[in-house]
């Protein structure tokens, strides 16, 4: 790591001849790292039937990594399913707890361009009991879109989890006009991807989360300006 830090930098070629000199453009030279966790974390607790959002809170890195939550012991892998959810930056999302639900967990992070990872501390998640179960709505911060400023031609993820007891569904829609070819919708409905995306991809996608009692509309405005996309969400509740 040391040695990293004097080599890295800025780099350009200096050509040289009789007649005078020319210069490159630089090369900026990096190297990926991971930091340590901090190991000290404090439990957590949470409201049986009510929502629960988990951070991961990872270390340092560049330039990008992934993430993977463990259950008790490694290599138990959370696995995400209707009501549980591994957000692109590593949030643990629980639609509803439940009983199920308590035990230790830890955010692991990997990096995406070495096999270079860490282990997050051990922490436990408890359950209480509540006599209401939560109504049906969105996380302070639901919609996601990943990158937050995508440009023409990146791929576009958006995320739509909701908190609320029965568990919701979620489909999707554009607003006066239908979903682009080739775009991907996934995990339990909760994500759409938009593939390379094209100036004619800007508009209004809504996702809306629904269960037996009511249903819930998150609006994602998609405006383009500059070459780059800019989301910005809008709310709609309403019972069945």
């Amino acid at each position: 790591m040391i040695l990293y830090l004097f080599i890295r930098g800025k780099y350009h070629c200096v050509a040289t001849n009789q007649y005078g000199s020319i210069v490159s453009e630089s090369v900026q030279l990096s190297f990926g790292f991971i930091g340590e966790f901090n190991l000290k974390r404090s439990s957590e607790n949470g409201l049986e039937h009510w929502g629960k959002a988990i951070y991961c809170d990872p270390p340092q890195y560049f330039p990008d990594i992934q993430y993977y939550w463990v259950r008790d012991v490694f290599p138990n892998f959370v696995e995400e399913d209707s009501r549980t959810f591994v957000s692109f930056d590593g949030n643990l999302y629980f639609s509803s707890l439940e009983n199920i639900d308590r035990g230790r967990y830890s955010c692991n992070v990997q990096s995406t361009v070495s096999s270079n990872g860490r282990n997050g501390p051990f922490f436990s998640v408890e359950v209480r009991q509540h006599p209401n179960y939560q109504q049906l709505k969105f996380p302070n911060n639901f919609p996601k879109s990943f990158p937050e400023a995508p440009r023409v031609g990146e791929d576009v993820r958006l995320e739509c989890v909701a908190f609320g007891y029965p568990v919701p569904n979620y489909n999707w829609t554009r607003k006066g006009a239908p979903l682009p070819k080739g775009v991907i919708i996934t995990n339990y409905n909760r994500v759409l991807v938009l593939p390379k995306v094209k100036v004619e991809d800007m508009g209004e996608y809504v996702c809306r989360a629904t269960n037996d009692k009511v249903f819930r509309n998150l609006n994602f405005f998609i405006l383009f300006n500059n070459t780059t996309f800019l989301s910005f969400p809008r709310f709609q509740l309403k019972g069945l």
